[in-house]
C-alpha cells in the first residue's frame, strides 16, 4: 500500500500539479469549488493532479478522513465529474486516499487525497471541457484562469483552429508524486 510520511516533502507545484492544504472542514466547505476549478483546468490543459493535504511548499500535512468521508468524497467526485461536458469517462480520472504515517493519535485517519486527471486523446478538433455548472477554466503558467468569458473562449477556439491538426494520439506528460512503498 502506498503511504506518505508526515512532513515529508513531495515536490513542488507545477503547471500540472496543484497542492491544497486542506484542513478540518475542507471536504465540506472548499472541496467542491476546488474540484470543479482544477479538474476543468487540468482537463483543458493536458491533465494533472490535485493533492489535498499538502501545503503549497510541498510538505505533507494530511487531512482527517475516515472511511465514511472517503466514500462521500468519492461519490461527490463521481457526481460532479459525470456532469462535465465533454463527457469524462471513469478511467479518465483516479481518486486515491494515501495514508500518512505519523506517530501517536494525531496520525489516525490522516490522509492525502490524490486526484489524477487524464483527458481522452482527441481524434477530432478538441473541445473545451465545461464543469457541471457550465464554467470553463484553463491552467496556464501554474495558475488557473476562469471562469472564462465568451470572448476568451472564442480566442482559444481561434488559436486551436489555426494549429495544424494531426490525428496522432498525444502523450500526456504527467507529474508523478514520489510515494514511498512500505511492506
Amino acid at each position: 500500500m502506498r503511504r506518505l510520511f508526515y512532513r515529508a516533502h513531495v515536490g513542488s507545484e507545477l503547471c500540472n500539479v496543484e497542492f491544497k492544504r486542506g484542513g478540518q472542514e475542507y471536504l465540506r466547505t472548499s472541496f467542491r469549488a476546488h474540484l470543479r476549478r482544477y479538474t476543468c483546468a487540468f482537463l483543458n490543459s493536458g491533465g494533472g493532479s490535485l493533492l489535498v493535504g499538502v501545503d503549497d511548499d510541498g510538505v505533507v500535512r494530511g487531512l482527517r478522513c475516515d472511511h465514511r468521508q472517503e466514500d462521500q468524497a468519492q461519490l461527490l467526485v463521481d457526481s460532479i465529474l459525470r456532469g462535465f461536458h465533454a463527457t469524462l469517462l471513469p478511467y479518465s480520472y483516479t481518486l486515491a486516499f494515501l495514508p500518512i504515517i505519523r506517530p501517536g493519535p494525531e496520525g489516525q485517519n490522516l490522509k492525502v487525497l490524490h486526484l489524477t486527471l487524464c483527458p481522452l486523446p482527441a481524434l477530432t478538433q478538441q473541445d473545451l471541457y465545461q464543469t457541471d455548472q457550465g464554467e470553463v477554466f484553463l491552467r496556464r503558467d501554474g495558475s488557473v484562469e476562469g471562469p472564462l468569458s465568451a470572448s476568451a473562449i472564442q480566442e482559444w477556439a481561434r488559436q486551436e483552429q489555426s494549429r495544424p491538426w494531426t490525428p496522432t494520439l498525444p502523450s500526456v506528460p504527467m507529474y508523478r508524486v514520489q510515494i514511498k512503498q512500505l511492506m
